[in-house]
């Protein structure tokens, strides 16, 4: 890159450090004799935005504008085919419409290029108000696998007791709304929110979020117990339905809620639920060429471990919102299960406790439990499964059986959502449970790290299972349940256990 950068009223970095996508707008003035200028803005990382800026035209560049309404700038590229810079022409958090001017060689018949960027932020950055620690299995203080352990004892905290019937179907459900993969997004973002918003909430003895330490139990405690207030208030006892088809009416309410909260200059956590996957990230700003619906917004992740650097963040995320479409896609995501979302929702964070009704679980349990029963299939919850499958008395298998999922029995139910299995089996099935448990190596590195008392080393985490019978009446009283917490294979050994009418026999 070659030329001066003239600018005034705000600060400008020149660079030419590659960064992800995030918004792109191309245009082209006269296409067919290849002068066409073209025009991109890129930014990844926290507030204030470092926005990365290219512009390229066969015929020449003679120079590109920016005025941000609070700062300007410009750079000479001296009639270059391609130029690259990197500005951050903000003063303070705020919404912003920054002009881009790119205008054309000296001598040629392009036309000079003219967009708005329409740019909203909060005063998030990344290496204080984000966690040093991730989401991404690695921080084993905090784990919440088995989810059975961190759920039934969060009940008891907030005064419900629930009995092994109610314990399965809890279970269930919760596994039912994460989806495809059990983590702690809602214990990450939330917090963030929480101790952003309401200062107070954070343990007085660390000056900023990224201080936490990731062994300090009690903060990863408190996390634990903020994601089940949220995601029972909201996908249990509230309206939000994982299941639900939201539509582009739903998604365009739920968008003008996300810009209200950063126009207010706070931090806003949202649910992203794509067909196998449930995630939650913290959303910090937009951005929007003017004219055009299509808008970004900026995330916060917290996957990865010490990101500390504000302009260039891999735990910077971005999502790509038509909501006339009804569709979210989370740009350049690193699973493809995550791309593309159909359902997008505001996350209520409180500062203070959540209130849960007992009324409202007892209710959920006794709807689950006469669904079984007007159904006529018997529930089937197993934890901690390398493998888990259901085999009929033919020999066909439901479930993952080896290193493969098969579907071989039309009249099973079959979901994995990481290492635990979910089943609905006819009230009549007579076959067989086959599963295999983890070896201890293998279990700490997906982050089951509990063990019985008194395991050895060598021994992996037990199965857990449950068999939940609705009974002969639709009613939760009328209902068993077959349970078992210390299943425990040995080492590469499938155990198989047999089922008659439905019940696994333990």
């Amino acid at each position: 890159m070659s030329g001066r950068a003239l600018y005034s009223g705000a600060l400008a970095v020149l660079a030419v450090a590659l960064v992800p996508a995030v918004v792109t707008a191309e245009e082209a003035d006269d296409a067919d004799n290849g002068h066409a200028i073209e025009l991109s803005v890129q930014s990844s990382g926290g507030a204030p935005p470092l926005l990365r800026i290219e512009a390229a035209s066969e015929a020449g560049i003679s120079a590109i504008r920016l005025d941000s309404g609070v700062g300007r700038f410009e750079i000479d590229a001296g009639g270059a085919s391609r130029i690259e810079t990197t500005v951050t022409p903000f003063h303070e958090p705020g919404e912003y419409r920054v002009r881009f001017t790119v205008l054309p060689a000296e001598g040629s018949d392009a036309e000079p290029l003219e967009r708005e960027l329409e740019i909203g932020f909060i005063d998030f950055r990344f290496g204080r108000d984000n966690f040093s620690f991730g989401n991404n299995g690695e921080t084993i203080h905090g784990s919440v696998k088995p989810y059975s352990e961190t759920l039934f004892g969060w009940f008891d905290e907030r005064g419900v007791e629930l009995d092994a019937v109610g314990e399965a179907v809890l279970l269930n459900e919760t596994y039912d709304i994460f989806k495809g993969t059990v983590g702690r997004c809602y214990a990450f973002a939330a917090s963030q929110e929480r101790y952003m918003r309401f200062p107070d909430s954070r343990p007085d003895w660390y000056d900023e979020i990224y201080d936490i330490h990731s062994a300090d139990l009690p903060v990863h405690r408190e996390m634990n117990r903020l994601q089940n207030d949220i995601v029972f208030e909201h996908f249990v006892a509230g309206d939000r339905d994982v299941h639900h088809e939201q539509t582009p009416e739903e998604l365009g309410e739920e968008l003008e809620i996300i810009l209200r909260r950063i126009a207010g200059g706070e931090p806003v956590t949202v649910s992203y639920l794509a067909p196998e996957r449930h995630h939650a990230m913290l959303v910090y700003g937009y951005t929007r060429w003017s004219g055009e619906e299509e808008i970004v917004l900026l995330t916060a992740n917290n996957w990865g471990r010490e990101q500390e650097s504000n302009l260039v963040s891999t735990d910077a995320e971005y999502i790509r919102i038509v909501a006339s479409e009804g569709t979210a896609e989370w740009i350049d995501a690193p699973v493809r299960a995550y791309r593309r979302a159909d359902k997008l929702f505001v996350v209520n964070v409180r500062d203070e406790a959540y209130d849960l009704d007992p009324a409202v679980i007892e209710e959920l349990i006794e709807r689950r439990v006469a669904e079984l029963f007007e159904s006529g299939e018997v529930l089937v919850v197993v934890e901690n499964a390398a493998a888990a499958a259901v085999v009929d008395a033919e020999g066909r298998r439901s479930g993952r059986y080896g290193r493969r999922i098969r579907r071989e029995i039309d009249e099973v139910e079959f979901r994995l959502v990481s290492e635990n299995a979910l089943f609905r089996l006819p009230a009549d099935f007579e076959g067989s449970l086959v599963v295999e448990g983890f070896e201890a190596e293998d279990a700490v590195d997906r982050g089951i790290v509990h063990a019985p008392a008194g395991a050895t080393d060598i021994d992996g985490p037990p199965l857990n299972v449950w068999s939940l019978v609705p009974g002969d009446e639709s009613t939760a009283d009328a209902a068993r349940v077959f349970v078992s917490r210390r299943v425990r294979p040995e080492p590469d050994e499938k155990l198989e256990l047999a089922i008659e009418a439905g019940q696994v026999q333990l």
